[in-house]
């Protein structure tokens, strides 16, 4: 009797392992985006159209330079080597990854060549992972004629050309090949680092917690201009510098003013009735107690978690009496009630700082700290019942 397919190993993962590859893609489009919001001589990414992905580059000369990027994230036996590179598909002419590449030349503006992997290379090829440019890259002439001429010898005298009639010497001497993060999980990471570093260049407010949400939202861009049709629309492949920046700002708008479509605060208090203003200060309120947090000055770390899980112990008792059966309270009530809870837990409060002496803890921030803990779901303001 055969056994159960509980108990049998997997048998085909090659889908599993191709999502991964678009995954990771898109973490990387996303992340030239970031890099385009910050370098205005990116001025639009595409999504695979002509390569995986396509840089349009500003000079600031007539000429407009096109970058090709391959992505490559996948389990190697061992580093890319140039026998990897080099490997034509059934003996094929032009199958091969370099040769690929090189192909991607036939347009009237400059091409240059990107490989970006998450497995890195052996020696051989060390030289053309110095940035295109770089003076680290210039001290590099002679190992990278070694290369071109190791190259050459696996195409047994016959090396491909590319449409424009440039060789693997063009190729070699404009391609950057990138070593990018081991795992979509680190270039993620990544990408967020790079999202706070713009919202700061851009003097864009965002409160922490939304940050992954816009990113989540930037990705999607990404997903979007990765499998819409293309025909149809040409820009639908494309995202542009000028688009994204009012984009960002339009979104970053939006979480701080309470509008964006996420389960928080401003859902909370849409849902009690109160206006789009009182909305707006409340989210101010807890921005406000979450920047105080970064730069306490008012209390050691320690007494401000025990000051924040006393606040929080009153308002669940509070919870507790407004969700009972019976309970007349409205919601604006419950709410202000809350409120009055939270600031009287700190009224009269004087905590020492070794550096300053006795301090009262402002007020505002009791009741930004309960607006946080709304924001995190332990209290809402109408009965979910």
């Amino acid at each position: 009797m055969p056994e159960s397919i509980f108990d049998q190993p997997l048998s085909d993962q090659s889908g599993r392992n191709a999502q991964r590859g678009f995954i990771y893609q898109n973490h990387l489009g996303a992340r030239f985006c970031l890099e385009m919001l910050l370098d205005t001589s990116l001025h639009q990414v595409w999504m695979e159209s002509h390569d995986d992905i396509t840089l349009l580059w500003n000079t600031g000369t007539p000429e407009a330079v096109c970058e090709f990027v391959q992505v490559k994230h996948m389990e190697l036996p061992s580093r890319w080597t140039v026998e990897k590179i080099t490997h034509r598909d059934g003996g094929n002419a032009g199958t091969s990854l370099c040769e690929k590449s090189l192909a991607q030349s036939r347009h009237q503006e400059i091409a240059r060549f990107r490989i970006a992997t998450s497995y890195d290379v052996n020696d051989t090829l060390k030289p053309i992972k110095l940035p295109l440019g770089s003076p680290e890259r210039a001290t590099q002439h002679s190992q990278i004629q070694a290369l071109i001429a190791s190259i050459s010898r696996r195409f047994n005298g016959s090396p491909p050309l590319s449409p424009k009639g440039e060789d693997i010497t063009y190729w070699a001497e404009n391609c950057w090949w990138e070593k990018c993060p081991d795992s979509i999980e680190a270039l993620w990471a990544l990408n967020i680092q790079q999202l706070n570093r713009v919202l700061q260049v851009k003097g864009l407010r965002l409160e922490i917690e939304h940050r992954d949400e816009l990113y989540l939202q930037l990705l999607s861009k990404v997903e979007l201009c990765s499998y819409r049709e293309p025909y149809r629309e040409r820009t639908n492949f494309k995202l542009e510098r000028q688009e994204l920046t009012d984009w960002l700002a339009e979104r970053v708008y939006k979480f701080n003013q309470g509008l964006a479509d996420t389960n928080s605060l401003s859902t909370k208090l849409r849902a009690a009735g109160f206006a789009a203003e009182t909305i707006a200060a409340a989210q101010e309120l807890k921005l406000k107690y979450l920047g105080e947090c970064l730069s306490n000055d008012f209390c050691e770390p320690r007494t401000l978690r025990l000051l924040e899980g006393e606040i929080l112990d009153a308002l669940l008792a509070l919870r507790s009496e407004k969700y009972a059966p019976g309970s007349t309270l409205s919601p604006r009530e419950f709410h202000d009630l809350c409120a009055q809870t939270a600031k009287a837990i700190l009224q009269g409060e004087m905590l020492h700082n070794g550096a300053i002496g006795d301090k009262p803890i402002p007020g505002f921030l009791a009741v930004g700290y309960m607006y946080q803990a709304t924001d995190r779901c332990f209290v809402q303001f109408i009965n979910p019942a």
